[in-house]
């Protein structure tokens, strides 16, 4: 029985040392560039970055996204990009045909993402804020949608 009880004490010891402890990243804002004073006051496209709990030895970053769009006009998303202390990040589309993504007035689409974050990972790349970068078309102009996210300790996570 002593025996036993070793052994199973032992496997609990090395099941905690070897896990990899989570972190949790989270939205902290959202913005547009803007090209009038009332956008400016009131964003018409919206991004909402879920919060995620990544291992932090993780070396990809796949939020859920999505993109709200109550403007008057369909929008079409072009590409996302992630901008880290390291530099700009790439989404990597995982499937063809995923992009461009066209989110019609008054609606919320989800926007698929993957970034490979090598030879970074997790932990690291969310030391300081990071900004996801939509980048759409509403007619013929260009516009970036933004999400700061970064860090959060679990105290302050939702």
């Amino acid at each position: 029985m002593r025996r036993l009880l070793q052994t199973f004490l032992i496997s609990i010891l090395l099941t905690f040392t070897a896990c990899d402890p989570a972190m949790t990243i989270r939205q902290i804002k959202s913005g547009n560039d803007v090209n009038s004073q009332s956008e400016a006051l009131n964003p018409r496209v919206i991004v909402h970055v879920e919060t995620e709990r990544p291992l932090i030895g993780e070396d990809n970053y796949t939020p859920q996204i999505t993109v709200n769009n109550s403007s008057d006009t369909p929008i079409t998303i072009t590409h996302v990009e992630l901008v880290t202390q390291f530099g700009t990040i790439k989404n990597r589309v995982l499937r063809p045909g995923s992009y461009p993504i066209t989110v019609p007035v008054g609606r919320v689409v989800d926007v698929p993402v993957w970034f490979d974050l090598k030879p970074n990972y997790v932990k690291k790349t969310f030391e300081q804020t990071a900004e996801l970068q939509i980048d759409y078309l509403k007619g013929n102009q260009e516009f970036i949608a933004r999400a700061s996210v970064q860090e959060a300790s679990d105290d302050n996570a939702p």
